[in-house]
C-alpha cells in the first residue's frame, strides 16, 4: 500500500481536528430525551465555552481552565500565547483559573468557614488568592520571607508543640495534622504543616 500522508503544519491540524471533535461534541451534547423543541428552547449560556476548558466572556476575554497549577515554570504563558494565536485574539486579554485548586479551596472555606482564609502568594495562589476575593472569600496573602522555608518555620515551632501547650481539638482535621507533622519532611503530603 503506498498511501500518502499529507504534509499539515499545526493550524491546519488543529482546524480539521476540531472540525471533526466539534461535529461529534455538538451531536452528543443534548440527552437523547430531549426533544427538538426542547433543544430549540434551551437557552445559550450567557459565557460561551469552548469545551470544558476555554471560556470566552462578553468583554474579550478569554479564560483557560488550568487542571494542574505550575511550579513557575512559564507553562501558563506560552499556553496563553497558543490559545490567543488559535482564536485570533490579544494574548494580554487571555487570563487563567486553576478551576479544581479553586473548587477544593471553596469548599475547604465552606467546611470551616473561618474568620481569615490564608493562601500563599506563589505560583497558583496569586491567581486563588484573586478568584476567591471575587466570591467574597475573606483571603489574606501570606509570603514566607526569605530564609524561612517550611523546616526552618516547622522548626520555629516544634517546642510548644513538644511542651503540650497546644490545643488540639478531637477532630479528624487535628489527627491528619499530628500525622502530617510527625512524617515531616518525608511524608507523601505538607500542605498542613507549610501553612
Amino acid at each position: 500500500m503506498n498511501a500518502r500522508v499529507p504534509n499539515l503544519n499545526r493550524r491546519q491540524f488543529i482546524v480539521g481536528s476540531s472540525a471533526i471533535t466539534s461535529g461529534l461534541a455538538i451531536g452528543l451534547q443534548f440527552p437523547l430525551s430531549m426533544s427538538p423543541a426542547e433543544a430549540a428552547a434551551a437557552k445559550p449560556a450567557a459565557t460561551p465555552e469552548i469545551g470544558a476548558w476555554v471560556v470566552i466572556q462578553p468583554n474579550d476575554t478569554v479564560v483557560i481552565r488550568v487542571v494542574r497549577s505550575e511550579m513557575g515554570q512559564g507553562t501558563i504563558t506560552g499556553l496563553a500565547q497558543l490559545v490567543a494565536e488559535e482564536l485570533g485574539c490579544d494574548w494580554k486579554k487571555v487570563t487563567y483559573e486553576y478551576a479544581e485548586l479553586k473548587q477544593k479551596a471553596y469548599e475547604t472555606y465552606k467546611e470551616w468557614e473561618p474568620d481569615v482564609f490564608l493562601v500563599e502568594a506563589k505560583a497558583a495562589g496569586s491567581p486563588l488568592i484573586f478568584e476567591l476575593r471575587r466570591m467574597g472569600i475573606p483571603v489574606s496573602e501570606y509570603s514566607p520571607t526569605k530564609g524561612n522555608d517550611k523546616v526552618v518555620r516547622l522548626n520555629a515551632v516544634s517546642d510548644l508543640f513538644a511542651s503540650g501547650r497546644i490545643w488540639v481539638p478531637e477532630r479528624k482535621f487535628a489527627d491528619d495534622l499530628i500525622e502530617e507533622v510527625a512524617a515531616f519532611p518525608a511524608g507523601e503530603h505538607d500542605d498542613q504543616v507549610v501553612s
